[in-house]
């Protein structure tokens, strides 16, 4: 009998944590942080959205996919700093990106209930990017410029905080900060590598970072809850 409960009560654990699905978007604005620019950590100026999936195992830890898209763009007339302000140089590129996330729960989220309805998270995972090759022809000219139908491509690490509530048993709503932390030091034109066009200015002592504010709608589905006594 005892063994007949415990196939009972671990198939109600598959069925509340094991069947349970998240689906929806993201949409954001964004700051760029580098060469280039003011260096506010969150300064949106630009925006980006994509969609996302999210995997619940526990009330606590789930694993999420991401796919979207981001705008960035900096100017030095913007920034605090005199020498950036004197050169004058800006840029606009766009990312396309796919994340794989950890996601940690401070306080259980139960999505077969509305008892706790809300819960601040942690999460951090790796992230793959694609972007426009930039670069400067010469000082004069101050706009960054980038090859015709050229893309680069680097890794990265996202990672943030956020808070997430349960409008109804099926709709999440979060708001989070998510950092990138680039692989990559020409988001922003500041060192390109490829030949004649090597205009680098970058002191490579440290990567490109996209700051990515905003909010989460997500749809759960899967398995009902088990309730067992």
């Amino acid at each position: 009998m005892k063994v007949k409960y415990v196939f009972i009560a671990w198939l109600c654990v598959q069925a509340l944590y094991g069947q349970m699905h998240e689906f929806g978007i993201h949409i954001n604005n964004t700051n760029y942080i580098g060469e280039v620019g003011a260096t506010t950590y969150i300064n949106p100026n630009e925006s980006g959205n994509g969609v996302l999936y999210k995997r619940n195992f526990t009330t606590r830890f789930a694993i999420r996919a991401e796919l979207g898209f981001a705008n960035i763009s900096a100017n030095d007339q913007e920034s605090e700093e005199p020498a950036r302000k004197a050169r004058k140089f800006s840029f606009e590129n766009n990312l396309l990106y796919v994340n794989a996330i950890f996601e940690f729960n401070y306080l259980d989220f139960d999505l077969g209930n509305l008892d706790h309805s809300w819960t601040p998270y942690l999460f951090a995972g790796i992230g793959y990017h694609n972007y426009n090759e930039l670069f400067y022809e010469n000082p004069s000219n101050e706009t960054a410029q980038h090859l015709e139908f050229a893309r680069e491509s680097s890794w990265g690490i996202p990672f943030g905080v956020g808070i997430k509530t349960k409008l109804t048993r099926f709709l999440v709503l979060g708001a989070e900060v998510k950092a990138l932390y680039s692989f990559s030091d020409n988001l922003d034109g500041s060192f390109p590598t490829f030949g004649s066009a090597n205009t680098e200015f970058s002191t490579q002592l440290s990567n490109d970072w996209v700051v990515f504010t905003g909010i989460t709608l997500t749809y759960s589905f899967g398995r009902p809850p088990c309730y067992c006594d």
